[in-house]
């Protein structure tokens, strides 16, 4: 303990005088020992014995043992060459401080522990403004990065908007190229064999899905009831199909194989028609000028030129087989063809007299009468047919279950003298015709 802080003593009522008095006396008693300016207990009776000595102690034990590490800190930090490392920092700075920073108490310390605690608090300080200035160039990082993305978010956005824009209008260019290209499928000044009004339906479609407009809704609209056709057009002619012109003639249609027989100009062609919007011919063209198709598609019927009815088999329709032969009616035959329902008979009209063949083996067809008509149906549901007299325009039924013996039902009243229609409704429960009624 320095003996400058014994002599000054924490109460008013002691002088320096008594208090050395007080020291030679503990000396001589070897209670303690005296070296320069400091003292020393040199026995543990004093501390028991001298009450005021040891409420001292008791007061200032945490200040005592402060000093002590703080006495240890400085040593250790002038032998380390008074290395900024071993300087104190943090609670032990802040103990430090607290404990003999306050006036009265700086006399208490060496100049060496004056030092360490001097170099301890510029540390903090200047680690401290370190910490600002770090604080200070985060802050301008983070502004400048939060300039620079919202510089960048602004950026994407226009791109987006430009690269939306650029499709919408790249959209809308198109679906006016689509819709123009559909307008010239269907224009009326185009001929015929050049419009594709199915196709010009599709391209509406596309063209609407693309970009909505009044336009192509009114074209839309107005061909929900308009008529869809494609002309079918053959791009390659061959030898056997010289001269061929779709369209002009008589058709018959297999609707469970898609096939479609047209003819025209001499010839009978097969076209398929799963994409009915691009149709292709199958096979060879047949010569002939009308044709009729059996309703499971695998007979053909030809009205020949030189008076003759041929019978192909389409069951392979890219190469239709002959299955032979019907001799003419009597006068100009294959005026009007038909199979019956089931496809066993097969009538073929002249100008005055049709012929009804039993075809059910196709290999040998069978002749059962001769029947004064020039126009005939047959219904698509059952065993019946109806014929118009060729003399005085009646419309007779037939029931033709029995195929060599078919009988007469009842006649239609009224006359049709005029005229090519006669046909039954899909049920078969309607018959319409067409003509002039006399009667």
């Amino acid at each position: 303990m320095q003996q400058q802080r014994i002599l000054a003593g924490p109460g008013p009522a002691d002088g320096p005088g008594d208090v050395a008095t007080v020291l030679e006396r503990l000396a001589r008693a070897r209670l303690i020992t005296l070296d320069h300016d400091t003292v020393d207990l040199a026995h543990e009776a004093l501390i028991t014995a001298w009450p005021r000595l040891r409420g001292w102690i008791d007061t200032d034990r945490e200040r005592l043992r402060a000093h002590r590490r703080l006495t240890e800190a400085a040593q250790a930090w002038d032998a380390l060459d008074r290395d900024p490392g071993a300087l104190y920092r943090g609670a032990r700075l802040d103990t430090a401080e607290e404990a003999f920073a306050a006036p009265g108490r700086g006399c208490e310390l060496t100049v060496l522990e004056e030092e360490f605690l001097a170099a301890s608090t510029a540390a903090r300080a200047d680690e401290r403004r370190a910490a600002v200035r770090i604080t200070r160039r985060l802050r301008s990082l983070v502004a400048g990065l939060s300039a620079l993305l919202l510089v960048s978010c602004a950026a994407v956005a226009i791109s987006l908007q430009q690269r939306a824009t650029a499709r919408n209008e790249r959209t809308t260019a198109i679906s006016r190229q689509i819709a123009a290209e559909a307008d010239r499928l269907r224009a009326a000044d185009l001929p015929t064999q050049y419009q594709n009004e199915a196709l010009a339906a599709q391209l509406d479609i596309t063209a609407y899905r693309m970009r909505p407009s009044p336009q192509t809704y009114t074209n839309l609209i107005s061909e929900a009831t308009a008529p869809l056709f494609t002309e079918a057009r053959e791009r390659n002619k061959d030898a056997n199909s010289s001269g061929y012109t779709p369209g002009n003639g008589r058709v018959a249609y297999d609707s469970a194989r898609r096939v479609l027989v047209l003819t025209g100009n001499n010839l009978i062609r097969l076209w398929d028609t799963s994409h009915f919007t691009h149709p292709k011919p199958v096979g060879r063209a047949l010569a002939g000028w009308k044709a009729a198709l059996s309703p499971d598609g695998q007979v053909l019927a030809v009205a020949n030129y030189d008076l003759t009815v041929g019978l192909w088999s389409t069951s392979d329709l890219s190469h239709p087989r002959k299955l032979g032969t019907l001799p003419p009616p009597g006068d100009a035959p294959g005026q009007f063809m038909a199979f019956s329902h089931d496809g066993s008979m097969l009538l073929v009209g002249g100008e005055r007299t049709s012929s009804l063949w039993n075809v059910h083996n196709i290999s040998h067809p069978e002749l059962v009468r001769s029947m004064p008509c020039d126009l005939a149906a047959f219904s698509p549901r059952r065993p019946l047919l109806a014929t118009r007299d060729t003399d005085n325009g009646t419309v007779q039924l037939w029931d033709i279950s029995r195929r060599n013996r078919p009988t007469a039902l009842s006649v239609l009243s009224g006359r049709v003298v005029d005229g090519d229609l006669l046909v039954f409704s899909p049920d078969g429960q309607t018959l319409a015709t067409g003509g002039a009624d006399h009667e």
